[in-house]
């Protein structure tokens, strides 16, 4: 964005959906580990200068990771971008998959209040938060087979979401896993579980 001649392509477009998932710079190295001409500012700059230009809407994508761009202050940080970048719409999103690195889910509560401090214009994407919100139904194995539906998860996911202790959890994934519901994989050797479409 912050070259000229990109932008000027993007105005031929009718929405435009960038992602700026850091506030500060330290947390941009972190989490985007870019070349080293690429800077933190350069990134901000462009998308200030493309809301000049741009005449579409715009929907500034912030993706959240626990312990990385969740914190408060970062959210104050993200709030002052907001109003100098003024997209239309802010999207909080999450990660929802496995990744080649290590990464957290924020809290549901945190990503509430983060959405507080940006303002009006921001929104919770993921569908995952919203199936937390409600009370769990039935029986263990169906809250198990409703996360796993959205997003594959560990155990260590599970018991977060679900609020049990992992010995009693680990019963039921072993019958899960037993009747075929669901699959074990490993990624990075880290041991997930993900739901069997075909049973």
């Amino acid at each position: 964005m912050y070259k000229k001649e990109v932008r000027e392509e993007f105005k031929k477009a009718d929405l435009i959906i960038p992602s700026l998932d850091s506030a500060t710079k330290r947390s941009f190295c972190r989490i985007d580990r870019p070349h080293r001409q690429i800077t933190f500012q350069k990134i901000i700059n462009g998308l200030i200068a493309l809301r000049k230009e741009f005449k579409g809407k715009i929907w500034l994508e912030i993706m959240l990771l626990g312990g990385i761009n969740d914190s408060l202050e970062e959210a104050e940080e993200f709030r002052k971008l907001v109003t100098r970048i003024n997209p239309d719409k802010v999207q909080l999103n999450l990660p929802v998959r496995p990744s080649g690195s290590k990464v957290v889910l924020p809290d549901y509560e945190r990503v509430e209040k983060i959405k507080k401090i940006i303002g009006k214009k921001c929104e919770i994407v993921s569908s995952f938060y919203k199936e937390a919100q409600k009370k769990f139904s039935k029986s263990i194995q169906e809250d198990v087979a409703k996360y796993l539906n959205i997003r594959p998860a560990t155990m260590k996911d599970l018991e977060k979401f679900l609020g049990i202790s992992k010995g009693n959890l680990a019963k039921h994934i072993k019958r899960m896993l037993s009747l075929g519901f669901i699959i074990r994989k490993m990624h990075n050797r880290k041991e997930y579980f993900v739901c069997n479409r075909a049973a």
